[in-house]
């Protein structure tokens, strides 16, 4: 199938190559073999320039109404009339017939022609072109009558397409088939809207105003239409500055933040709010919402300049106490503050307070290339640091404070008695050495004052408070919030006296004039000493609670007081006062008695008492103890009926006070100082008498012989544990034989016993009538009766009542 259509082909081409063959030779070349009177007249289809151009329309050669042309060749007798009509293609135009080319000249501008078969063969030529469109400029000198009104509209809505002018003529053709090139556009004059704008290529819109598309300013060959072209011009680019400052437009500094330029059409609306990028500048901010901050502008000649005004942010500055010790903190001070960026910021702020710490300042802390960098913003005072004009960190930050801990000085200042430093006579330590240095808030110490050796002096107040007078004193402190001051006051020592106890005359001599205090087993007394430099033990030596006396046995720690804000207190001088000897016991002292008609004589001796100096006195009325003692052991003189204490003790010696007196006879009549022993015993006897009949009456006589017997032993046990003397006991005796015969007396009475004496003298008891007649007299000293038993006197006694 394939080699046929190839074969084909091949024949088609040939035939053709063949055909124009021979309608290339002349006419004439055949007349040799057909001279007759016949000619050829060829018509041929041409362009202006002379080129075939069948394709633009077709011929027809009719004579006689039959068209006889063939392949643009007749042969024709002469003067035969023949008749030439074309007809021009779409989009091309017959412009006439041409016998010769190479004139201008046209022989018809018909489509159809006669002519007449001369005598030689002719060619004639049938002119065409492509048809030729108008191309109309539409400039901005007026309206043109042909253009379309669709065109008109878009000239004049778009003023970008024709700011300049064109020439009068403004009008050129365009012939279908080829492509025309516009040309520029012309100005009359350089007025001033063409200095605003430059040519950029031609528009073109058909009669109902479509565009057409124009590639490098050129229109299409295949255009078969009226063109109207309308210059596009591209508006010429101007410098547009927009400024960028700081604040409002009423109010704004004069540096800038910065310029940011770019080029713009001429007539453009800009405006600083879309123009350019946003600009984040460090610190500051535009806020695109408010038109108040930036302004507008139409791009002119000059260009145009528009701003853009930033604000300065704010910024939250947080202060950090960062206190050593939260719960020392007592005054916070100021907590945050909003700061406005490159603006000042508060001179003056509140600072914090934490005990036992100095506030240093608040600091802003970065790090920088690995190494941490402090600003100091605020002082220890809290004022602004004079480095510091205005704030200059772009964000919030916390600015931290610094502390450091406080120290201070133990300051001491030792005074005399006249108030001059007298700070050469002491040695002081602080913490155990001699070290004056600032010391921590905290710290914890003592100080500790000694006096030198071969001062007499000694500290007497401390910090104004009196002290006990001492040649060392410690004191604790604690460095608190202000430096520790001590003040001392050393003053010259009293005088020591040297005291000697006198016992025998019962004094303390010794003292130097003035008031003395004397301590004993926690006990004070205050003395006071006349200018013998003596003192009694007993009477005016004396305390509110009780005397040197009573002071026998102990150690008396005995002080010379000093002069207040003069003298210190003297030394402190011990002497041991000896004890007093104990009371001699009553029941060792005995007294003889020895009566005349006018007075009694009284000689006392002491058991066991030699070797011992003893002596006595008495007192009468209500003396407390005697005034006058003598060793004679005997008292004369002594008045009957008279009142009289007598006292014994141990007479003092050199190294020993007198005794504890012992009251001997309390405070009775001398007719009564007697031995008392033979009182007490038949006080006692009389007693036993009576207990044995009571004893007999109530139970009978064997238990009241028995009583009878137990009784002087009990007796003789009672005086030897009776305790102190006898004569409370032969009150007491007597005191019961009176209430025993009472007693007797009452069980008598009861009975009614009668007591009679027999006839052979013995006595015997009589009842009431009702007793038996052979009743056994009453035997008070425990004989046995002369009844067979107990239980038949019992019942007798029981019959009887």
């Amino acid at each position: 199938m394939k080699k046929q259509i190839r074969l084909t082909l091949l024949f088609v081409l040939t035939v053709t190559l063949l055909l124009g063959v021979l309608a290339a030779i002349p006419f004439s070349a055949f007349a040799d073999e057909d001279p007759q009177d016949t000619y050829t007249l060829t018509v041929k289809a041409v362009d202006e320039a002379g080129n075939l151009v069948q394709k633009y329309g077709e011929i027809k050669v009719t004579n006689g109404g039959t068209s006889d042309l063939s392949e643009n060749m007749y042969i024709g007798s002469m003067g035969t009339n023949i008749t030439l009509t074309v007809k021009p293609n779409e989009h091309y135009t017959f412009v006439g017939w041409m016998d010769n080319l190479e004139s201008d000249y046209m022989l018809a501008v018909t489509e159809e022609v006669t002519l007449t078969i001369g005598a030689q063969d002719k060619t004639y030529y049938a002119v065409f072109e492509p048809t030729k469109y108008k191309i109309y400029y539409v400039g901005a000198t007026g309206t043109l009558d042909e253009i379309p009104a669709a065109v008109q509209a878009k000239y004049e809505t778009d003023p970008e397409l024709h700011p300049g002018y064109l020439k009068p003529k403004s009008t050129i053709e365009h012939k279908y088939g080829t492509a025309t090139v516009l040309p520029e556009a012309v100005y009359t004059k350089p007025l001033a809207e063409t200095q605003t704008h430059t040519f950029l290529k031609w528009k073109a819109y058909n009669p109902v105003g479509l565009d057409i598309t124009l590639e490098e300013n050129t229109i299409p060959a295949t255009i078969d239409t009226d063109i109207y072209l309308v210059p596009e011009w591209e508006p010429l680019q101007f410098t547009v500055t927009r400024i960028d400052r700081i604040g409002t437009p009423e109010n704004y500094e004069e540096t800038e933040l910065g310029r940011y330029e770019e080029l713009r059409n001429y007539g453009a609306s800009v405006s600083g709010k879309s123009f350019g990028e946003v600009v984040e500048y460090t610190g500051y901010r535009f806020n695109e919402f408010n038109a108040n901050l930036y302004t507008e502008a139409i791009v002119e000649l000059s260009g145009a300049v528009i701003y853009r005004y930033y604000t300065p942010c704010d910024y939250l500055v947080t202060f950090d106490v960062n206190a050593p010790v939260a719960d020392a903190v007592t005054v916070r001070g100021i907590e945050e503050l909003v700061a406005t960026y490159k603006k000042a910021i508060p001179a003056m702020i509140t600072v914090p307070k934490c005990t036992g710490y100095q506030f240093m300042g608040y600091y802003y802390v970065t790090e920088e290339n690995e190494e941490i960098r402090e600003i100091r913003y605020y002082d220890a005072s809290g004022r602004l640091d004079e480095q510091i004009t205005a704030w200059e960190i772009p964000n919030a930050v916390t600015l931290v404070a610094k502390w450091e801990i406080q120290k201070h000085s133990v300051v001491i200042q030792v005074l005399d008695q006249n108030g001059k430093d007298c700070r050469d006579a002491v040695k002081i330590l602080i913490n155990g050495t001699e070290s004056f240095e600032p010391m921590d808030y905290g710290t914890q110490g003592y100080v500790r004052i000694t006096v030198l050796s071969g001062q007499k002096r000694k500290i007497t107040k401390w910090n104004g408070e009196v002290i006990p007078h001492t040649d060392s004193a410690t004191l604790p402190f604690s460095i608190e919030e202000d430096d520790v001051k001590i003040t001392v006051q050393l003053l010259p020592v009293e005088e020591t006296p040297i005291l000697k106890a006198d016992y025998k005359n019962e004094t303390l001599s010794g003292f130097l004039p003035g008031t003395y205090r004397i301590e004993a087993d926690g006990i004070p007394m205050e003395i006071t000493v006349d200018t013998d430099g003596k003192i009694e033990m007993t009477g005016t030596a004396r305390s509110e609670v009780l005397s040197i006396s009573d002071l026998f046995g102990k150690t008396l720690i005995i002080i010379r007081p000093g002069v207040e804000d003069r003298t210190a207190d003297s030394d402190v001088q011990e002497l041991k006062l000896q004890a007093r000897p104990a009371a001699v016991p009553k029941e060792k002292i005995s007294c003889l008695v020895t009566e005349t008609k006018q007075s009694r004589e009284f000689s006392f001796t002491v058991e066991n008492g030699s070797g011992t100096v003893y002596e006595i006195g008495y007192t009468t009325a209500n003396q407390e103890l005697p005034k006058n003692w003598t060793t004679d052991m005997t008292l004369t003189g002594m008045e009957a009926g008279k009142t009289y204490t007598v006292w014994l003790r141990v007479r003092a010696t050199e190294s020993a006070p007198h005794g504890e007196a012992t009251r001997v006879v309390n405070a009775f009549e001398f007719s009564h100082l007697i031995d008392l022993k033979p009182l007490f015993f038949i006080l006692l006897f009389v007693f036993i008498l009576q207990g044995a009949a009571l004893a007999f009456l109530l139970i009978g006589r064997n238990r009241a012989t028995m009583n009878a017997v137990s009784a002087p032993l009990l007796a003789i046990l009672a005086i030897k544990l009776i305790p102190g003397g006898l004569f409370p006991w032969i009150v007491i005796l007597t005191i019961a034989v009176v209430a025993m015969q009472v007693v007797l007396v009452y069980l008598a009475l009861k009975s009614k016993v009668v007591w009679k004496k027999n006839g052979d003298g013995k006595k015997r008891s009589e009842g009431n009538g009702n007793s038996s007649s052979d009743s056994e007299p009453f035997e008070l000293f425990g004989e046995e009766r002369k009844s067979s038993n107990r239980a038949e006197e019992a019942d007798r006694n029981e019959n009887q009542d």
